[in-house]
């Protein structure tokens, strides 16, 4: 079985640092707070965020570390591409205005060093909505708590409100460090290589997890991939995707009533995209990521609705049209976990 080692960290001797799961909390009815206490110290954290819809369409959503509900941290935030905004002096890192109800999905990344300012990127997005002629909005924000004294062992997200989390929402602590070995939360669960150029480029079917990453290398053609998703191997061709994306950090384009997403730019020989897709059965399926691309080094990033709820994506493709679409070597990497 493979399994996903981190990729920051070369050498050394031993075990590999694998990303393990530090700690899990899911809500059995709604509340103001999602709450993983007391998990091991780790230098590097990844935090992936699904809540399964809130009571009220005002809520906002913020990070706190260590139970501290201090002013202690900044946040500079983007909304659907939008110019920064900055909140010093906050008791939270916010990540979230949900702006609705509905479900919605967000990854952190956080450098969680003793003695040091802790370090936050990350990405959100909201289901905005049941159908897909509603885009989903996304929030960027990189964000800083102010403490040196202790690592983060405990990760709240608050609403900061009276306003509630739904039950079933969910909070995953993943972490990294030169101790890290064993399994690795993360499997691959699929891979699919082209040996020779194709038109349509899809995975096998495979075994769905509730969280998912992705990465492809697209190589040799000139035209802009588009993907789908699909569900018990058959890949999904109608109107079911809303999304949003921008290229080199420029204004969002929008695409509701979809029949695919754009993850490439016209002209690049060739592309590297990763992707995060939040893949519970009950909820529509929600996807950030980004790509970049050999044209002048052109970036793209892009959040993605896909209305299919009741089953778990299970298959991608790549097309654009009756063209080819990737050359020999390109290739499709799924990972995943429950």
């Amino acid at each position: 079985m493979s399994y996903l080692i981190n990729p920051y960290v070369f050498g050394g001797g031993g075990d590999p640092p694998f990303w393990e799961e530090l700690g899990r909390t899911t809500l059995g009815s709604a509340n103001t707070d999602i709450a993983v206490s007391s998990f091991p110290e780790r230098t590097n954290l990844m935090i992936l965020d699904h809540y399964t819809g809130a009571s009220n369409s005002s809520i906002v959503t913020g990070s706190q570390f260590n139970s501290d509900t201090a002013s202690s941290y900044n946040v500079r935030t983007s909304v659907n591409n939008a110019a920064d905004a900055t909140l010093a002096s906050q008791n939270s890192i916010e990540n979230l205005g949900f702006g609705n109800t509905t479900s919605a999905f967000g990854v952190s990344f956080v450098e969680n060093i003793a003695g040091q300012e802790k370090l936050l990127m990350s990405n959100y997005m909201s289901q905005n909505g049941a159908t897909t002629a509603s885009l989903p909005p996304l929030y960027q924000n990189a964000g800083k708590y102010a403490d040196t004294s202790a690592a983060i062992t405990t990760v709240t997200q608050t609403s900061d409100s009276a306003y509630t989390f739904d039950a079933d929402s969910e909070v995953v602590v993943l972490g990294y460090d030169s101790t890290s070995g064993g399994d690795s939360v993360w499997e691959l669960v699929t891979r699919k290589e082209a040996t020779a150029p194709v038109v349509l480029f899809t995975t096998d079917t495979f075994t769905p997890k509730k969280y998912m990453f992705v990465r492809m290398l697209i190589m040799g053609q000139t035209t802009d991939p588009l993907v789908r998703f699909g569900t018990g191997g058959v890949v999904d061709s109608g109107t079911n995707y809303a999304s949003r994306y921008s290229y080199n950090n420029g204004s969002s384009n929008t695409w509701a009533n979809g029949t695919a997403f754009a993850a490439g730019v016209d002209g690049a020989l060739s592309s590297m995209v990763e992707m995060y897709i939040s893949n519970t059965a009950d909820y529509d399926k929600l996807c950030f990521g980004s790509a970049v691309h050999n044209t002048l080094n052109t970036t793209t990033e892009f959040h993605v609705k896909w209305k299919s709820v009741g089953n778990q994506m299970d298959v991608i493709n790549l097309f654009k049209g009756a063209t080819a679409v990737a050359d020999a070597g390109s290739f499709i990497e799924i990972w995943g976990f429950d």
